[in-house]
Order: C-alpha cells, then sequence, then structure tokens
C-alpha cells in the first residue's frame, strides 16, 4: 500500500506498457479464442460519465432521470428482441448473472419448499453458465438434465418431452428448461418454438440463453432463425458480445417483472421510507440481489444515440 504519491505520467506508462499489453486484445480482428467484443468508445465514455457522476440506480427515487433513462434501454432492447409489449427487465453484468437471476424466480415461482425435487433441462450444448446458476440456486446436480442434440447440435425435442415426463412419474418437479439462441462451440440455435410449446403444455419456466446469437435477431434475413424466442419467459442477451460495448454490459429480458420481485423483493430497512410512486417507477434493488448498483444504462444508451440501431444491425450482417 502507497503511502506517498506517485506521479501519474509514470503510472499511466506502467499501465500501457506493463499491464494492458499482457491481455487478450478481444477487439482484435485475429482474436478468435472467445467471442469477441469490439469495446466501442461511446460505451466507454457512457461508463466513464457514469462513474465520475456517481448516480445510485437501485432506486427510482435516488436517481429518477438515470433509471428512466436505464428502463428505456430496456424497453429498446425488449422491442428488438421482438419480445410482447410490456416485456422489461433489468441490466447485469453479463448472461451468468441474468441466468441466475431467472432460475431463481423460476424455483421461486414453481417450487415453494421442494427445492430438492425441482429438475432443470439443457441441451448437451448449453454454456456451462446455466449448471453453475442451477448449483448456486441450490438444484441438486443429480436434478440437472443435459439433453442430447441432433446433426445440427440443436436440442432433441423428443428426448426433452420424454425425460420431463420421466421425472414427473418419479414425483420430481421440472420447472425450468433452457433454449440456447447461439451456441458458444458451433453457434447453433435450439428449436425454440418447440421448446415453447413443451414448456407451455407441461407448465414449465421457458428461458432462452441469447448471450451470444440473439443480437443477430437484428438482421432481418436471420429474424426466422429465432422464432418461438418472444414466447419466453426469460432472454439473457449480453451487449458486450452482439453489440460490441465493453465487457459487465448483459441484460435479462423478462416478461413478467412480478416473477423478480417475488423472488428479490424485500422490505427496505427503516431508514429508507417507501418512496415509490407507481409501478412505472422502478426499483431496481426489487428485481435481482444487488443492492448497491451503478447507473449501468449510459453505456448503451450513448452508443445506440450516437450510432443509431442501424449501424449495429449493418455491422451484425457484414460479421454473418
Amino acid at each position: 500500500m502507497p503511502e506517498e504519491p506517485s506521479s501519474s505520467d509514470e503510472l499511466l506508462d506502467f499501465l500501457f506498457k506493463k499491464v494492458i499489453p499482457a491481455a487478450f486484445n478481444p477487439a482484435s480482428p485475429s482474436y478468435l479464442a472467445y467471442i469477441p467484443g469490439g469495446g466501442l468508445f461511446s460505451s466507454a465514455l457512457g461508463e466513464l460519465i457514469a462513474a465520475t457522476v456517481n448516480r445510485y440506480t437501485g432506486m427510482w427515487a435516488a436517481a429518477p432521470a438515470a433509471v428512466e433513462l436505464e428502463t428505456q434501454v430496456l424497453r429498446w432492447l425488449a422491442e428488438l428482441m421482438g419480445l410482447p409489449q410490456g416485456s422489461l427487465g433489468l441490466l447485469t453484468s453479463g448472461a451468468s448473472m441474468s441466468t441466475l437471476i431467472a432460475l431463481v424466480a423460476a424455483r421461486e415461482k414453481y417450487l415453494g419448499d421442494e427445492i430438492l425435487k425441482g429438475t432443470v433441462y439443457y441441451s448437451s450444448e448449453v454454456h456451462y453458465a446455466v449448471a453453475k446458476a442451477a448449483r448456486v440456486a441450490g438444484i441438486p446436480e443429480r436434478n440437472l438434465r443435459p439433453i442430447p442434440v441432433d446433426s445440427q447440435f440443436r436440442l432433441r425435442i423428443d428426448l426433452l418431452a420424454q425425460a420431463v415426463h420421466q421425472d414427473r412419474d418419479c414425483d420430481l418437479v421440472p420447472f425450468f428448461v433452457c433454449g440456447t439462441a447461439g451456441t458458444v462451440s458451433t453457434g447453433a440455435i435450439d428449436p425454440l418454438i418447440e421448446i415453447a410449446e413443451v414448456a407451455i403444455n407441461h407448465d414449465l419456466w421457458f428461458h432462452v440463453d441469447g448471450a451470444y446469437g440473439a443480437a443477430f435477431r437484428l438482421v432481418p434475413e436471420l429474424q426466422p432463425l429465432f422464432t418461438g424466442m418472444e414466447l419466453a419467459d426469460s432472454l439473457a442477451i449480453d451487449p458486450y458480445k452482439g453489440f460490441f460495448l465493453a465487457y459487465g454490459t448483459g441484460a435479462l429480458l423478462v416478461r413478467d417483472m412480478s416473477n423478480l420481485r417475488r423472488a428479490f423483493g424485500t422490505s427496505p430497512a427503516a431508514y429508507l421510507p417507501e418512496l415509490q410512486a407507481n409501478e412505472d417507477q422502478l426499483d431496481f434493488r426489487e428485481f435481482s440481489p444487488e443492492l448497491s448498483r451503478e447507473w449501468r444504462g449510459l453505456r448503451l444508451w450513448l452508443p445506440f444515440k450516437l450510432h443509431g440501431v442501424t449501424a449495429f444491425r449493418q455491422a451484425l450482417a457484414d460479421w454473418n
């Protein structure tokens, strides 16, 4: 711990010569190790402004304009993803947190005190964040059901329905199925409309992991591939991937915010009065584990306003 100050020139020299080069560069055109991220300057500028003014967005009353701006971003994302009117959600650090929030919300809706009986379904190609979220949510590993895939690496619907029936016959409680809109390994998109039908017929929470692929729905000729995503109870997307923004920029979109409030809403401390005037004035602290919360919305709002969605759509079309 330094007791004495250092010069800014010395510190910047150290950072840019020693620390920053010693890492992957996900914005490089030759970077193929993982899903790339662009790190747009406009997003970084939004983050700089947000961190400088340091507004608290866990409560609407603490920063109403900032919360309304962030809520507008969520409405834009829901519209771009084709979700029904009234869908909303919250910005998160990424799809791992988004999936955990969705899974806990589903657990609270369907399981009650029967957590140890809850079963979770996903394709064998799913990102490991789903199994990790299930473990954190208290679902036993023995109740996780990776469903085999077909020759196109898509979840097999016949085996999904069969697994649900078998688990019900064994006195288990199927409650959560995850479809993937763009797997990390191959980019495969599960048959979302058919998964939605299974979820509706068997009363399951339908979650879509669109962290990587969902952004490609902006490209008109690719939209049919995502049919069924609009039926999801929840959708995880990562704008830091498909929208070329900075790491730590994720979103969870849901059809019904009351499911999140059921899972995460609590009575505030005695020193925090009830200031929320109506349901449209969101207290984001009610919808996730986070109470302390940064202003995430500006890192999306500023790029969308500066560049327009057409620029993102064209970039995705070129990438495709």
